[in-house]
């Protein structure tokens, strides 16, 4: 009751300044108020918008990423599904087997790096995500594809040589 009174007793006090002031400060007061009205409204509106167009392009990017990695998960399961086919090949097994039991023997070299090359040829055609396979050990080194090999910077090729060798004969493959 008493913040009624309080709170009457300022409002009359208030209009009765108000009504003692000049037209000229109080059309100059209608305008600021006006102003300043439009001002919050500006920046609420901004602030929506802003909000909105956050939320549009987290959505953007979190679905784009989604689909990024959706297809390199892919593009990898075919790498390694590859990889597996590869190395259980009882014929590319023999023809490495080949090459590391006679070394010196040029003509059986030879013949087991044709038979590796073109079943590794036969492998790439059936994946078109690959560009080029490549077979790296202390006495064998064989690339489908020379031309994208070559592309290969030198110090990733020692990187990846580096790597493949700490592995200790497991299978590491790049993408």
């Amino acid at each position: 009751m008493i913040r009624k009174v309080i709170s009457g007793i300022v409002m009359q006090k208030i209009i009765i300044w108000y009504d003692n002031l000049s037209i000229k400060i109080k059309l100059r007061s209608i305008i600021f108020i006006t102003l300043l009205m439009l001002g919050v409204a500006c920046i609420a509106g901004l602030g929506i918008v802003n909000r909105s167009n956050q939320e549009l392009l987290y959505n953007t990017l979190a679905s784009s990423l989604s689909y990024s990695a959706m297809h390199i998960r892919d593009a990898m399961d075919e790498i390694e599904s590859i990889s597996f086919q590869v190395i259980t090949d009882t014929t590319v097994q023999e023809q490495l087997a080949a090459v590391k039991e006679q070394p010196e023997v040029m003509v059986v070299r030879s013949k087991a790096f044709r038979q590796l090359n073109t079943l590794l040829q036969n492998y790439l055609t059936q994946n078109q995500s690959l560009q080029y396979i490549r077979i790296s050990g202390e006495d064998i080194d064989i690339d489908t594809n020379t031309v994208w090999a070559e592309k290969l910077p030198d110090d990733t090729r020692i990187r990846i040589g580096q790597e493949a060798t700490d592995a200790e004969g497991r299978v590491c493959w790049f993408y």
